[in-house]
């Protein structure tokens, strides 16, 4: 009797739920954001509601990364107590989007060649599953925001290009960083009066190495 009243407990319960789902899904029937979403395969009406309920007003967020920070799919240092650290989801803000996340980018790898293409590049490097999906979740994300930001319908190509830009940028940046390294300390610079202290006091050993080589050598080409 228990174990027949427990069944019929979770066939109501399975009924409401599904009663529920069929409300929120009418609620954003006649939203354009609902065709947006669905436009990637593997997205369904329901996955696309709950993240609409979930992300709540898009425009709240400036950029991609304040988006994946805010629901914790970025990745983050973690250190241990014997100061070993690794790269991990910081898991950070609502774990139901993280949940709902997972579930989209394990339907988007089955059903959508190009995050299928991405799941299978980042598992020929050697990454484990949970590891890959991370990545789909965080990618899968930012796609989601910036096509609503937009207000276009997903197109690879358009992802394609965003991730050529952010190379180049990566580049440019790395290489203006080493030009700015290998540039000499000097006092010349727009500075605050500390770091004027600092720099001078960089510079004082310098010269005095200088100094002695100079004298070094003098010394020397007089002996020969």
């Amino acid at each position: 009797m228990l174990v027949s009243q427990h069944c019929k407990d979770i066939v109501a319960i399975e009924k409401e739920i599904a009663m529920l789902k069929n409300e929120i899904e009418k609620q954003f029937e006649d939203d354009e954001r609902m065709t947006i979403l669905t436009s990637i395969k593997g997205i369904a009406k329901w996955s696309a509601a709950s993240f609409l309920v979930e992300l709540g007003d898009n425009e709240r967020f400036k950029s991609s990364s304040q988006v994946a920070g805010f629901f914790g799919v970025n990745p983050s240092f973690k250190i241990s107590g014997d100061g070993l650290f690794k790269v991990r989801m910081s898991k950070q803000g609502s774990s139901t989007m993280r949940a709902l996340l997972f579930v989209i980018a394990n339907n988007v790898k089955l059903h959508d060649e190009y995050f299928k293409s991405i799941y299978a590049k980042h598992r020929a490097k050697g990454k484990k599953h949970k590891v890959v999906m991370g990545i789909l979740m965080h990618k899968i994300l930012r796609v989601l925001w910036g096509m609503l930001k937009s207000k276009t319908t997903f197109d690879e190509k358009v992802d394609e290009k965003n991730i050529e830009n952010n190379q180049q940028e990566e580049q440019v940046a790395q290489i203006s960083k080493k030009a700015r390294r290998l540039q000499p300390v000097s006092t010349n610079a727009p500075i605050s009066r500390s770091n004027t202290k600092k720099r001078k006091a960089m510079l004082e050993p310098q010269s005095l190495n200088n100094n002695e080589q100079t004298r070094s050598s003098k010394h020397s080409s007089t002996q020969t």
